[in-house]
Formats: structure tokens, C-alpha cells, sequence
């Protein structure tokens, strides 16, 4: 499955974001499926946030989008990854997903030291949508479906539960889901 990035628009006659985002996640089933789902919904909320100029706009959006990556990897490497390591055919990809995940939260922090109207926000915002792009690329074209078939579908079933079980308890669910771009879901 190729990723491309789905273009947000505000027009309340287009399909929601939660039904792109599904559409997006057919041929992946369990964890997988929520996961590129998350995806989707990650993809657009960095859009809108790497198109404003606006400081105050960028301050309102940013923690929210800062939360929703951060609780995302967090949950996916407490959930999924152990099980990816543990397998033959899944662990030079898991080991490569780890070092990703690091510089994700490298670039993270980056943006959180730099003021909003720093000329060089948008430059670092750019980045951090450069990565989270590649490594959506690199999950969903390599690592989910290789993790799908040896996991099986029983399993990412299983995955599925306790990763919304994670969200449900922390609420960060409703992070990815709601209230960044507004609209319905």
C-alpha cells in the first residue's frame, strides 16, 4: 500500500476525516488498521499545522499535535513492538523503527525550544512532517504488512484491544480523533 498524504480540506460536503482515514486502513486489520488510521488523522493535523504562519495559531495547535506523535509511539512501542521484536521476520524492522522513534522525539523537542514566530519554526515543522511521512512510508509499505501476516489477524486482534484499552485510559485517543482540525469525525 503506497502512502500519500491525504489533503485536509474544510469543506463540510467532503468525506470526514475519520471516514479517510478508514479508507486508508482497508487491507489492515487489528492494531494495524487503528494504527494507519492514526496515521491519516497524524498526516493531516501536520499539514495544517506546517501551512499557518500564524504564532498564535501554531502555539494552539501545536501541544495537541505534540501529544497525539508523542502518545501514538509511546503506545505503539509498549503494545506492538514487543511482539515485533520477538519474531524472525520482524525484527531488523522493529530494531530500525526504534531509531526512528528516537528521532521523531529528537525533532519534537527541537520544536519545542524554538519560540512560534522563530524564523526557523516553520523550517524544523517541515522536518518533523518529512520524518513522520517516511516512517508512516516505511510502516505501512513494509513493517505492518510483514508484522500482519506473521502476528496473523487473532493476534492483531488482541494488540488492537489492549492499544484502545492504553487510549481509553489515557485518553489519547481523542487527541488524533478530535478537536485539531475541528469538523465532524
Amino acid at each position: 500500500m503506497d502512502y500519500r498524504i491525504p489533503e485536509f480540506s474544510g469543506d463540510r460536503h467532503q468525506v470526514s476525516r475519520r471516514a479517510r482515514a478508514k479508507q486508508h486502513a482497508r487491507g489492515f486489520e487489528g492494531i494495524f488498521e487503528t494504527l494507519v488510521e492514526e496515521h491519516t488523522e497524524a498526516a493531516m493535523m501536520l499539514d495544517v499545522l506546517c501551512r499557518t504562519t500564524d504564532a498564535k495559531q501554531r502555539a494552539a495547535l501545536w501541544p495537541k499535535l505534540r501529544r497525539a506523535l508523542l502518545s501514538h509511539d509511546q503506545d505503539e512501542v509498549r503494545i506492538l513492538c514487543p511482539d515485533l521484536h520477538e519474531l524472525v521476520e520482524t525484527r531488523r524492522l522493529a530494531q530500525r523503527h526504534d531509531v526512528e522513534a528516537r528521532d521523531l522525539e529528537s525533532m519534537i523537542r527541537r520544536l519545542d525550544g524554538r519560540a512560534f514566530d522563530h524564523p526557523e519554526w516553520l523550517a524544523s515543522a517541515l522536518t518533523l512532517r518529512q520524518l513522520v511521512v517516511r516512517h508512516i512510508r516505511e510502516e505501512e509499505n513494509e513493517l505492518f504488512p510483514t508484522a500482519q501476516r506473521a502476528l496473523g489477524a487473532a493476534r492483531a486482534a488482541e494488540l488492537k484491544e489492549a492499544y484502545c484499552r492504553t487510549k481509553a485510559k489515557g485518553g489519547s485517543r481523542s487527541t488524533l480523533a478530535s478537536g485539531l482540525l475541528g469538523g465532524t469525525q
